[in-house]
């Protein structure tokens, strides 16, 4: 077989896929399907700009429900329509202090100065009314920023612009755990984004089809394939929707055939599903991980024996306090959130018991545990 050089072959046009970076996570593309929480959000939006008084929104819900993109959807908008404004995004996994994610919104050192001098150096430094949006908020270590922030004007004397928060995070009970004084300042409006049904998902992946993609490359019924097993199969999470459509329109580019077909689909979405699974599992904070553990590992499912059951591990195995009984339910209901555990009631005598079951392999458990262990995260 004679192989036909790379530039000869990067100079044939593809037959498929009009625009790749349509089909990365980060992109916001230009149609999103317009679910009820986005109304919410863009009326916020426009209070702030109309009156220029500070809206503090948190956006919780399961991963690849829109909660990024629904506010993202407005950023460029912003930026070119309203000059007096700012819009800027952290994620708190990668800027996970307070001096972090100030450090990246002024021009100050990572280190040498105090916490305190930084925000005075952020006040001095910005001259327009900011929205921040902080992904993943439920990363941050400490709340300094959220307290500063909803009382900049007390904080820094004279400074003319409001600030608004969009904190984004995949724990329902994240905000429960903020200091009450932080609290009573953020007033937090929060807004829940619920998991989509099939023909919701089906909508979605025509949008970026259609800008992504040549016409007649993806037929209808192959998109709806695509949500339905989604939907059944990865809790309706979108990105492996999405994910699943950009490996299989490469795949038939690099066979070059003339369409997408139903086996390039079915190998992908279980490659897709399978690497955001471990993507998942590698994000999760220590303590949900243990949990989560514990629970694949311990031989009883109800919720007071996998406790103790992490408790065990916890203490025995890393020599590490394990955390109250109260805040294990709370961890519980973020791996749901996560669908990484189903909970349900089980009656037994006169009482009611939680009883867990893991959604994810025992084997990708294994793995994240022990590679944690090598690279010394335990």
């Amino acid at each position: 077989m004679v192989l036909v050089k790379l530039k000869e072959e990067l100079a044939r046009r593809s037959q498929l896929i009009k625009k790749a970076e349509v089909f990365s996570l980060d992109y916001v593309p230009r149609e999103i399907y317009e679910r009820p929480e986005i109304q919410s959000i863009r009326k916020s939006i426009l209070s702030f700009l109309r009156f220029k008084l500070p809206q503090n929104v948190l956006l919780i819900g399961p991963s690849g429900t829109g909660k990024t993109l629904s506010v993202l959807k407005y950023r460029d908008e912003i930026r070119q329509d309203f000059p007096g404004f700012e819009v800027r995004y952290i994620n708190c996994r990668e800027a996970y202090t307070s001096y972090r994610v100030i450090s990246r919104l002024a021009r100050i050192p990572m280190r040498g100065i105090s916490l305190d001098e930084a925000f005075q150096q952020f006040f001095q430094q910005q001259k327009a009314h900011l929205l921040l949006i902080l992904d993943e908020v439920d990363k941050l270590r400490d709340h300094e920023i959220l307290y500063a922030f909803s009382r900049a004007q007390e904080i820094a004397s004279h400074f003319p612009y409001a600030i608004s928060l969009f904190l984004i995070s995949n724990n329902p009970r994240w905000s429960e755990g903020l200091d009450s004084s932080i609290a009573s300042s953020l007033r937090l409006v929060s807004e829940v984004f619920g998991t989509y049904n099939a023909e919701e998902l089906g909508t979605i992946l025509a949008y970026r089809v259609r800008e992504g993609l040549y016409e007649g490359v993806c037929p209808e019924e192959l998109i709806r394939y695509i949500a339905g097993r989604t939907v059944k199969d990865a809790y309706a999470d979108t990105r492996v929707a999405i994910l699943t459509l950009l490996r299989s329109g490469l795949r038939a580019e690099t066979e070059r055939k003339e369409a997408i077909a139903l086996e390039d689909v079915e190998e992908e979405f279980e490659r897709a599903h399978k690497d955001l699974e471990v993507e998942n599992l590698q994000k999760l904070n220590l303590t949900p991980f243990l949990i989560l553990y514990a629970a694949s590992q311990s031989p009883k499912k109800s919720a007071p024996q996998i406790y103790a059951h992490y408790q065990a591990i916890s203490r025995e195995v890393l020599n590490r306090d394990p955390v109250k009984y109260v805040q294990f339910h709370n961890n519980l209901a973020y791996l749901q959130s996560q669908n990484l555990v189903q909970l349900w009631k089980t009656k037994v005598a006169n009482y009611y018991v939680t009883e867990i079951r893991v959604t994810v392999p025992l084997t990708s458990l294994k793995a994240e545990f022990e590679r944690r262990d090598k690279a010394q995260q335990l």
